[in-house]
């Protein structure tokens, strides 16, 4: 269903990895590059029906990146499909 967004964690190897995963329209090919970008909002036909910054992904990336992890694209035909990889950290 459109608007409904999966999520999966996993612990392994000391990392925790989330799945992010939409049904939305994709991301062309073109944006991909640009995702993490401040204030980029790609080049959708839907982006004029959703009020956005262009920083929703900027900011999770500054926060991923803040934890020593990683977040990344993993695929973009049906929808959008982010994997984050954040390290297990010893708070002391």
């Amino acid at each position: 269903q459109q608007g409904l967004i999966a999520v999966q964690t996993r612990f392994e190897k000391e990392t925790w990895i989330i799945y992010v995963k939409d049904k939305g329209p994709g991301l062309a090919k073109r944006d991909q590059a640009l995702l993490f970008d401040s204030f980029y909002k790609g080049n959708t036909l839907h982006k004029s029906l959703i009020g956005s910054s262009g920083l929703g992904l900027t900011i999770a990336k500054d926060l991923v990146n803040a934890h020593q992890g990683i977040i990344k694209l993993a695929e973009s035909n049906q929808g959008a499909h982010f994997i984050v990889s954040i390290p297990q950290l010893e708070i002391k």
